[in-house]
C-alpha cells in the first residue's frame, strides 16, 4: 500500500461524508461529531503505530483502518437517528458492508483489503477474537485503542462541558443517578462492562472506565494518563463507597500496568 493510495482513500472519505450534511443543526452537529472523531482515530493509529514501529505498508493499513472505522456510523444515523447498536445495527458490520459495497480498496492487495476490514469489524467487539494470527490481532488492537482514546477525549469534554445535552452522545441513556451492581461487579473483578448491563448514562461512563483493562500498548497508557480521563470521568460520577473501591481498583490496575511496561 502507498501513500498516495491512502490519500486517495480519504478524499473518498471526506466526499462520501458530504452527502449526509443537513440543514438540521441537531442532525449535522452528530455528523461532524463522527467524521471529527474519525479523523483524530486516524491520527491516534498513526501515533500508536509509529510507538511500535510498525513498517511503512503496515503503518498505512492501520491509518487507513482508523480513518474508516466508523464508517458505518454514518448511514446508521440517516436510517435510525441514534448511534446505539443495540437500539439499531452493529456499526462495525455495517462499515464493513458500505466499504465492501463501494469496493473503494479495490486497489490494494486482497490481504491488505482483508486485514483492514477485520480490524474494523471487531473494533467495537466486547472482546479480542482469539481465532486470528499475530498481523491481524496487531491491528485490531491497534484500532480498539486510538478509538477508545478518543472516545476517552470525547466524552471528557461533554462530562465537564458547560454544553447543551446530546442524547445521541449519551446513546439516549437517562442521567440518573442509579448504576447497575452488576458493573460494579465487572470493574472490580477486572472485568468489560457489558452492553446489556448499561441502563443509565453513569452506567455507560462506568464501561468507559472498564476499557482500561482492554488497552494493548504503552503508549495507549502514556496518552489516557497524560490527559486524566479516567480521573475525569470518575470526577462526573456519584461520590460512593462502591465508587471508590472501583477508583482504587483502578488505580492499582493501571501502577501494575506503568511497572511492567517499564520493565
Amino acid at each position: 500500500m502507498t501513500r498516495e493510495q491512502f490519500y486517495s482513500i480519504q478524499s473518498w472519505f471526506e466526499q462520501y461524508i458530504e452527502q449526509f450534511y443537513s440543514n438540521d443543526p441537531a442532525f449535522q452537529r452528530n455528523i461532524e461529531l463522527k467524521r471529527d472523531h474519525s479523523r483524530r482515530v486516524w491520527k491516534n493509529a498513526a501515533d500508536l503505530g509509529k510507538s511500535i514501529p510498525l513498517e511503512q505498508n503496515d503503518q498505512l493499513i492501520i491509518e487507513t483502518a482508523g480513518l474508516l472505522h466508523d464508517v458505518g456510523r454514518f448511514e446508521q444515523f440517516r436510517r435510525y437517528g441514534t448511534f446505539s447498536d443495540k437500539k439499531s445495527v452493529n456499526h462495525a458490520w455495517l462499515g464493513v458492508e458500505v466499504l465492501k459495497e463501494k469496493d473503494i480498496l479495490e486497489n490494494l492487495e486482497e490481504y491488505e483489503r482483508d486485514e483492514i476490514y477485520t480490524a474494523i469489524f471487531h473494533h467495537n467487539r466486547k472482546e479480542i477474537p482469539q481465532d486470528k494470527d499475530e498481523r491481524q490481532l496487531t491491528f485490531i488492537k491497534l484500532l480498539r485503542d486510538s478509538d477508545k482514546l478518543d472516545i476517552w477525549r470525547l466524552v471528557t469534554d461533554y462530562y465537564c462541558g458547560n454544553g447543551e445535552t446530546n442524547n445521541t452522545l449519551q446513546l439516549d441513556l437517562p442521567d440518573k443517578p442509579e448504576i447497575n451492581r452488576k458493573n460494579i461487579e465487572d470493574l472490580l473483578n477486572g472485568r468489560l462492562v457489558d452492553l446489556r448491563n448499561l441502563d443509565t448514562l453513569n452506567d455507560f461512563k462506568l464501561l468507559q472506565i472498564g476499557w482500561v483493562y482492554d488497552l494493548n500498548f504503552p503508549r495507549s497508557y502514556e496518552i489516557m494518563q497524560e490527559k486524566g480521563y479516567l480521573n475525569k470521568i470518575f470526577d462526573s460520577l456519584p461520590d460512593t463507597e462502591e465508587l471508590k473501591q472501583v477508583k482504587e481498583k483502578i488505580k492499582e490496575y493501571l501502577e501494575a500496568q506503568t511497572s511492567e511496561n517499564k520493565a
